[in-house]
């Protein structure tokens, strides 16, 4: 009899031999759907990009050419397209059967400044994007009146004066911040920003530049919806005014 119960005992349960037969099943499985060319990679898609090119993103992830779909790590993309300052968010999904799709978020700059080896690109956060010899866009405004000389790329303008110029050109919308071509902090006890159009804008005292960004929007909103000839405007004053053109 205590033969036959240590027979009885050394016996597999049946629901742990099902499980292993499973499991093996599943990675045999995986392991043809892997080697399969069914799920070759034929495409990278790539959406949300406005800077960056397809094909600098598509870099950027060192995803082979050849790769098989299911074998890609979306996460680990992931986390190499965000290594790249540009990139503020990514994600990554499989288009089956043989498709990647990328969704990117850039950072875009919001201003340029000169620095101590070149034109930085700074954007909403205050961070240095890159840095450039010229100025590469013409739609994004200059700070002028200082220079930046101890910032690098990736690290972040966290000074009083430039925060308020971050939070001041940020608070501005997309229409209006095209119409921005520089603004000037020399003296900080009087800022001014200036047009495209050649208007100059009296922005008063740097301590208060954030809070005049809704005025700014209102102002020359109204100046292109009237097709006004408007020389100054003036932000500074008890009640803002507009000096036209003589």
């Amino acid at each position: 009899m205590e033969l036959h119960t240590d027979k009885a005992e050394s016996k597999m349960p049946k629901g742990v031999l099902r499980s292993i037969l499973g499991t093996m099943i599943c990675v045999i499985l995986l392991i043809i759907f892997i080697s399969s060319s069914y799920f070759r990679l034929a495409e990278i898609e790539v959406e949300g990009n406005h800077g960056l090119t397809d094909q600098e993103i598509i870099e950027m992830t060192g995803i082979a050419e050849d790769a098989n779909i299911l074998s890609i790590g979306l996460d680990r993309t992931c986390d190499r397209l965000m290594q790249d300052l540009r990139i503020e968010h990514a994600e990554a999904t499989r288009v089956f059967p043989d498709r990647i799709r990328l969704v990117v978020t850039e950072r875009t700059p919001l201003f340029y400044a000169a620095g101590g080896y070149g034109f930085l690109e700074i954007d909403k956060k205050g961070t240095v994007l890159a840095v450039h010899r010229s100025m590469e866009r013409m739609d994004v405004p200059v700070l002028t009146g200082c220079q930046l000389s101890d910032l690098y790329v990736g690290d972040v303008a966290s000074s009083d004066e430039l925060k308020q110029v971050t939070d001041y050109l940020a608070g501005l919308s997309d229409d209006i911040i095209k119409q921005i071509s520089e603004i000037n902090i020399k003296d900080p006890a009087r800022v001014y920003a200036y047009t495209s159009d050649s208007i100059y804008i009296d922005l008063g005292p740097i301590g208060r530049l954030a809070e005049k960004a809704p005025l700014t929007n209102e102002f020359l909103g109204a100046i292109t919806e009237d097709g006004l000839a408007v020389r100054s405007i003036h932000l500074d004053y008890t009640v803002p005014v507009m000096k036209l053109r003589r």
